[in-house]
Formats: C-alpha cells, sequence, structure tokens
C-alpha cells in the first residue's frame, strides 16, 4: 500500500490562536495519513511558546527559520 504524507505550511499552529480550525481538519483527517509534516517558517518567533493544542502522534512540527 502506497504510503500518503501532507506536508502543511502553517504561521504558528499548534502554538497560536491564527489557525484553530486546523486542529478540528487534523482531528478529522489525521488516520489518512502516514504522517503530517507541519511547516512554520518563522518558527524562532514561537519557540518559547507554549503549544495551545496537543496534535495527533502522527503529525511533526518542522520549525524553519528564513532570512
Amino acid at each position: 500500500m502506497e504510503q500518503k504524507n501532507l506536508a502543511i505550511i502553517v504561521a504558528d499552529y499548534p502554538f497560536g490562536n491564527g489557525e484553530p480550525f486546523l486542529h478540528n481538519e487534523l482531528m478529522h483527517t489525521y488516520n489518512f495519513f502516514e504522517k503530517i509534516y507541519i511547516i512554520i517558517p518563522n518558527h524562532s518567533k514561537i519557540a518559547t511558546v507554549t503549544p495551545l493544542f496537543c496534535p495527533p502522534a502522527n503529525v511533526e512540527i518542522i520549525g524553519i527559520d528564513y532570512q
């Protein structure tokens, strides 16, 4: 069976309130993917903030910073 992965670029999920709908969407779709990558492009601004949401186990948060 083919592995299905999903990559989503976000502003602050799971750390902020800017994308609360995303948590609900993940809770409905995480079973359809082997791995879900949440990519936060400006991660250093929120890296010290406590997460507001607890994503499913197959979700990996990837923080990157760019100049």
